[in-house]
């Protein structure tokens, strides 16, 4: 049993580094909305698998932590600042534009407490960081798709729309989101 929950866990975690290739043209934010509830619904049925492999093999239980105590506090913060801000229910569930707010920071929360307590060792981290890679050079190869106007319409109605978005819909978060890849890629050389 021990086997399976550790290989679902992990498969979980990859599922879940999957969220950037995730485009929904039935919805109103075709970028935001789809890769919200796909990221939500893994990372909670990961986080349930992992409560079931921590509770019966303690090696998988949680380490002492300062940077997890961080974010903890974080958000422990963050809902504070809801609660005392003008509207609660903006700041805890946030609205299908951004998807954003203290709801899903828990999630991200619940995601490192997997991660940082089923992947133990740096053999085990370059996994799951050269899987990201992989993903982020099929986000960059649908920009240059998207750039040339190669086929993107194919991918879940995804139109060009001047400046590059790739599956990421907005031109600063695919930025964001190649600059850290740079990183961890420059990370990895480097080790």
């Amino acid at each position: 049993m021990k086997t399976y929950l550790l290989f679902s866990v992990k498969f979980g975690v990859v599922l879940a580094l999957l969220m950037p290739l995730i485009v929904t043209g039935g919805t109103l934010f075709p970028f935001i909305v789809g890769k919200s509830i796909y990221s939500r619904i893994v990372i909670e049925i990961t986080f349930g698998l992992w409560l079931i492999l921590a509770y019966y093999h303690q090696a998988y239980r949680l380490r002492r932590s300062w940077l997890l105590m961080l974010f903890a506090v974080y958000v422990i913060v963050a809902f504070l600042s809801a609660v005392n801000g003008v509207s609660f229910q903006r700041s805890f569930w946030s609205t299908f534009e951004r998807m954003q707010g203290v709801y899903d920071l828990l999630h991200w929360l619940a995601l490192t407490l997997v991660i940082v307590s089923v992947f133990r060792n740096v053999s085990q981290m370059r996994v799951i960081f050269n899987c990201n890679l992989g993903i982020s050079i099929f986000v960059a190869m649908m920009g240059l798709f998207e750039y040339y106007d190669v086929g993107i319409e194919s991918y879940h109605n995804v139109k060009p729309i001047g400046r590059l978005g790739s599956t990421l819909g907005n031109s600063s978060y695919l930025g964001a989101y190649m600059l850290m890849n740079v990183f961890i890629a420059l990370g990895l050389l480097g080790y």
